[in-house]
């Protein structure tokens, strides 16, 4: 499971990294992620706990006020304020390219089957098979190098991209760049 930590989000609820990892695993049912995480790591304390149920992010549902993270409820508030700014799905949908013109002068539309990109991006992220970052960085990548040697006619439909898993191509073309750059290249460091 990967959690990402906007610090703004937990500058406006004032709390610490580890409450917030604390309720977006509980918020999205991750109790036995949790439970494998705390084998390794310390628990949170019961003041921990009781200072979240104070700040109104989680209810204990226990009636013996002993802290079980099965009954342990997520707030709306913690969830209004912990949802995206933007889903990362769209992001990556109004940066792929609309429609290229095709070698035989074809209009070729990449946006194709909208519902079920969304699915197969959403299970390749919950499942850590890559991160939206890396994606994102990829597919900007292959954007400016297919524009740049006029080889954006060849770029794939989005769900084709998708299930090729072509952002691994382009992330490693990208780091063949940045080595080459590093290693070859007198005179192109300023001083």
């Amino acid at each position: 499971m990967v959690v990402d930590i906007d610090i703004n989000q937990l500058l406006k609820l004032r709390i610490t990294a580890e409450e917030y990892f604390l309720l977006r695993t509980l918020q999205k049912k991750g109790v036995a992620s949790l439970r494998k995480y705390y084998l390794q790591n310390p628990k949170p304390d019961d003041d921990v706990l009781r200072s979240l149920v104070e700040k109104r992010l989680i209810h204990n549902a226990n009636r013996q006020n002993e802290f079980d993270l099965e009954k342990i409820i997520v707030r709306n508030k913690f969830m209004e304020v912990s949802k995206p700014t933007m889903d990362l799905f769209e992001e990556l949908y109004n940066l792929y390219p609309a429609k290229v013109t095709r070698p035989d002068g074809s209009t070729d539309y990449l946006r194709t089957d909208k519902s079920r990109c969304r699915i197969n991006y959403t299970n390749k992220l919950k499942h850590g098979v890559v991160t939206h970052t890396d994606v994102m960085e990829s597919l900007r990548f292959e954007i400016s190098q297919r524009e740049s040697d006029g080889s954006i006619a060849y770029m794939k439909r989005l769900p084709k991209w998708l299930s090729a898993e072509e952002w691994t191509t382009w992330k490693e073309r990208l780091g063949d760049v940045n080595d080459r750059v590093e290693t070859f290249g007198y005179g192109l460091n300023l001083e």
